[in-house]
């Protein structure tokens, strides 16, 4: 059985996820290694835009 914690973590990830791949498509990041877990701040300008 699931428990809540575990569900509202799934939901946390999944809203993570989403979120860093808009970024990833709007090119202020980019992703880099075999597996992606470092970041590269390309276009610090269109981040902070994201925010306004």
């Amino acid at each position: 059985m699931v428990s809540e914690v575990d569900h509202a973590s799934g939901s946390v990830r999944e809203t993570v996820s989403r979120a860093l791949s808009a970024l990833r498509a709007n090119k202020p990041l980019r992703f880099e290694g075999t597996t992606q877990r470092r970041v590269a701040l390309l276009d610090r300008r269109a981040l902070l835009e994201l925010d306004t």
